[in-house]
Parts: structure tokens; sequence; C-alpha cells
């Protein structure tokens, strides 16, 4: 791994955990949404304002990344763009949920303000 600037960078810290349980409630009423689960991560270092936060919002899909592109690229990066034109009631459920994804994310970047020139 290297640091950008031709350094050596050292590997990151790898956490393991173990068979991590958690239980809610007690008895017949107990809910057990995690139950013996193993889990491995890395520790993400950086300065306070580094985009840590940002980067573990996207990649847990809790929000979608900013990334301009044009109607037609977005329909054609999810199969769709022969079908562009179709209404709803032509296109199968899996199109119509294809085009929901496009429609959000064409929603969300255009209410973000502009990044500064």
């Amino acid at each position: 791994m290297s640091d950008g600037h031709g350094g050596a960078q050292p590997p990151l810290p790898l956490f393991r955990i173990r068979r991590l349980c958690k239980t809610y409630g007690t008895g017949e009423r107990a809910v057990r949404p995690l139950g013996d689960v193993d889990l491995e991560f890395i520790v993400l270092p950086g300065a306070s304002g580094s985009a840590k936060s940002t980067l573990l919002t996207l990649l847990g899909g809790l929000d979608i990344a900013s990334v301009p592109m044009s109607v037609d690229e977005a329909v054609g990066m999810v199969g769709l763009a022969a079908r562009r034109d179709h209404f709803p009631a032509r296109q199968s459920s899996g199109e119509q949920q294809r085009v929901a994804i496009v429609r959000r994310a064409r929603c969300s970047t255009a209410a973000r303000p502009a990044a500064p020139a």
C-alpha cells in the first residue's frame, strides 16, 4: 500500500469480533436480531473532517454518491436505454425499480448545492 508520496504505508488495523449477539427483551417476547455473528473490519484513520463518516454512510447505503451525469447516461447504466420512452405499464417490475433508482439519484444530486469551482 502506498501513501501517495512514494512511501509505504502500514496496513490498516484489522479487528475481529466473534459470536456477537444482541437480544432485546426476555422470555417469550425476546427478539434476537444478531446471533453468533462474526465480523472483521478495518479502522479508518483520518483527521477530523476527512470524510470518514461520509464514506461509511455511502458504503452502508444510507446515502448515495453525487455523480454528475445526464439522464441518458443514468438510464443507460441501469440497462434501460432502449426502453427510455416506455410508460411504467409497459415495463416489468424490475425495470420500474431501476427507473425509481435513477429518479432518486437524479433528485438527490439535483437537491445538493454544486461544489465551488
